[in-house]
């Protein structure tokens, strides 16, 4: 897709090679990762599955879930700004070598048809993509770091 031209649509046949073929458009055309403004990498999962259509549950429609997560460590947070060795060394100290799992909330879509669930992903996605490379999450990443720690019980466990 360097070559600037919009990318083609995914050929999406049935509902058991949906998912296969989402995935395999979303590597030929770069959409399986994001790289956000700060410069750590997401991971992009598509789920597709179909749900009874909206006034009519004998008809299906096709729900789409785009998932961003990445996993990060000490490093990384330091590495994109999110963290700062002197002022959050308490933290870095507590997170040590484990990597941190993040991960957004899903963005759902759903299409009434199977050619409209095609043409929602090749609009969605470069749209989402560039989004998101022009956001700084350090907020988002510092909180779910904060969240992550919390939930691990790891504060007053070891004394820094």
């Amino acid at each position: 897709m360097d070559n600037g031209q919009r990318p083609t649509r995914p050929a999406v046949g049935t509902l058991t090679g949906a998912l296969a073929a989402i995935e395999s458009w979303l590597r030929d055309n770069r959409f399986d990762s994001v790289r956000d403004a700060d410069g750590q990498v997401w991971s992009l999962k598509t789920e597709v599955t179909q749900i009874p259509a909206e006034g009519d549950s004998r008809k299906l429609a096709w729900q789409i879930q785009l998932k961003l997560s990445t996993a990060v460590t000490a490093t990384d947070l330091v590495r994109t700004h999110a963290l700062d060795p002197q002022k959050d060394a308490r933290l870095l100290a507590l997170l040590a070598d484990e990597a941190v799992p993040l991960s957004m909330r899903p963005q759902t879509h759903v299409a009434p048809t199977e050619d409209e669930a095609k043409l929602l992903l090749a609009e969605t996605l470069p749209k989402l993509k560039a989004d998101f490379e022009g956001k700084s999450l350090i907020s988002v990443k510092r909180e779910l770091v904060g969240r992550w720690v919390d939930d691990r019980g790891r504060f007053g466990q070891e004394t820094y």
